[in-house]
């Protein structure tokens, strides 16, 4: 089932990428990670929940550069706290998919080569209250393409409503896709709310794509 879903997946992103975003989402949501020793990662994916647009939410059941058994290979590009990584995607090597973590105040840049490949960076720096979206604004001060904090970000208190805990918050999802040779990168804004039974500890998770496009 799960090398399934990552044919699915790639089929989708491969073919008509923007109306496959305009329903699915990868949903990378890790802790931040040391310095990554590849540019490569394996994952395979479940699609544990729908999106409010009648698509699924594809989630990454492996994330460890050590165990290499997912059946989908793409480019990943990880955050750190206090911290920037950034990956070179070739126009002729590697695999066809590249993904971020998910964006919850952090910021992604991205600046072409002459020859197709393109740099693409994933800064985090923290501020007195929290991450801090000008210092970001500057550090990626190079890059022709970005997803800012400002263009994405909001968060509600978390609270107790009805025999839940609540988390709502806006978050960003970073993909890159190759196709002749040429990478496009693709930002959707996601409204993110998370619902967790008090009684039972089981959760759910509703996703609404606010918006899906090239940048």
């Amino acid at each position: 089932m799960s090398q399934a879903i990552c044919n699915e997946l790639r089929d989708g992103l491969l073919g008509d990428t923007l109306k496959f975003l305009k329903k699915n989402v990868v949903m990378m949501n890790f802790d931040g990670e040391p310095p990554p020793t590849s540019p490569f990662r394996r994952f395979d994916f479940s699609k544990p929940f729908k999106t409010a647009s009648r698509g699924y939410v594809y989630h990454p059941t492996v994330l460890d550069s050590s165990v290499i058994n997912g059946y989908l290979l793409a480019y990943y590009l990880p955050w750190a706290e206090n911290s920037g990584y950034y990956i070179i995607l070739e126009p002729d090597k590697g695999p066809d998919l590249m993904f971020t973590a998910t964006l919850d105040g952090c910021a992604v840049g991205y600046v072409r080569a002459d020859d197709g490949a393109i740099r693409v960076s994933h800064h985090n720096i923290q501020g007195p209250l929290g991450t801090d979206a000008d210092a970001m604004r500057r550090s990626l001060g190079f890059a022709t393409g970005t997803v800012h904090k400002s263009d994405y970000y909001a968060k509600d208190e978390p609270k107790e409503h009805g025999g839940f805990y609540v988390k709502k918050e806006r978050v960003a999802v970073i993909c890159g896709v190759r196709k002749a040779r040429k990478w496009r990168m693709y930002a959707q804004v996601l409204e993110r709310v998370g619902k967790t039974k008090l009684d039972t500890g089981v959760f759910s998770l509703n996703v609404r794509i606010e918006s899906a496009s090239e940048f």
